[in-house]
């Protein structure tokens, strides 16, 4: 069965020591919560999620760079 459609809560905090923000995506389907460094970990796992890949976690990209 295919899914096409997907909700999550995100939650963003500042770090008071510099300007990024940490995240938080709670699927709303299975409760599951992941937590991010960065603002560009959460996105590159949502892209990741929407083109139908579920292999990529938080961290992943740090290799890229």
């Amino acid at each position: 069965m295919k899914n096409d459609y997907q909700a999550y809560l995100v939650r963003f905090q500042r770090r008071s020591e510099a300007n990024t923000w940490r995240a938080t995506l709670e699927n709303a389907h299975s409760s599951e919560v992941v937590q991010f460094a960065s603002e560009k970990e959460l996105l590159l796992f949502l892209l990741c999620r929407l083109s139908g890949r579920h292999d990529k976690q938080p961290g992943d990209d740090q290799a890229d760079e």
